[in-house]
């Protein structure tokens, strides 16, 4: 294991100490089912019942050492349709080309945290070999903001609002604008996902940036 720092600490927690193992991971990506993934120097907190079980949990995690991750965030109003097609089918770009050093999500200006894509964009990604049957939708928040390093929106409008909370350099438009499918039939959807692709394969380099290939 290498680019984290271990800490220690106790607590007592209704009359019972608890230990809990803080990784700090300032250069490193953790993976694993018990991991969640924080950034830029952020504390992932695991709780232990006792520090013999350092080695155990720990084992658990991978860590990829480098460089910061580029982080791109796709951009649309509810996070159920063009945004998360964008995701999946990007992430889908990154690991066909074998790149790395970038990594992407998505979130919707005015999503309803927690709802499922629609029926119709998880069906339409899956023509593109992705699956978006998993994601849930987010609303952006100040952390995201903060946490982003190029925003990727889907109309010059929802570009417009993000500037206003940061760099406008920061901000792009896919494609030029890419048409909301909301309501439409599948067919209006692949239509919509293929114009996604499209977009992203143009785009791609300047997306992409200085990451590892």
């Amino acid at each position: 294991m290498h680019c984290a720092q271990i800490h220690h600490i106790s607590f007592v927690f209704k009359n019972r100490t608890s230990d809990l193992c803080i990784i700090y991971n300032s250069a490193a990506k953790v993976k694993g089912k018990a991991a969640k993934i924080f950034s830029r120097g952020i504390f992932s907190h695991f709780q232990l019942k006792t520090a013999d079980n350092y080695d155990k949990i720990l084992n658990q995690f991978e860590f990829d050492g480098g460089e910061r991750m580029k982080r791109i965030l796709f951009v649309c109003t509810g996070n159920t349709c063009r945004s998360p097609m964008a995701e999946g089918i990007f992430k889908k770009m990154l690991a066909d080309r074998g790149v790395k050093g970038v990594e992407c999500s998505s979130a919707g200006l005015f999503a309803m945290t927690g709802d499922s894509a629609c029926d119709n964009a998880v069906k339409a990604a899956e023509r593109f070999g992705v699956d978006i049957s998993a994601h849930r939708a987010r609303r952006i928040t100040s952390y995201i903001l903060d946490e982003t390093d190029e925003f990727v929106c889907m109309t010059r409008e929802q570009a417009a609002s993000l500037s206003l909370y940061v760099p406008t350099e920061k901000v792009t438009v896919l494609g030029g604008g890419v048409p909301d499918p909301y309501g439409g039939d599948l067919e209006t959807y692949i239509i919509c996902a293929n114009a996604i692709k499209a977009a992203l394969a143009e785009q791609f380099d300047s997306l992409v940036g200085e990451g590892e290939r």
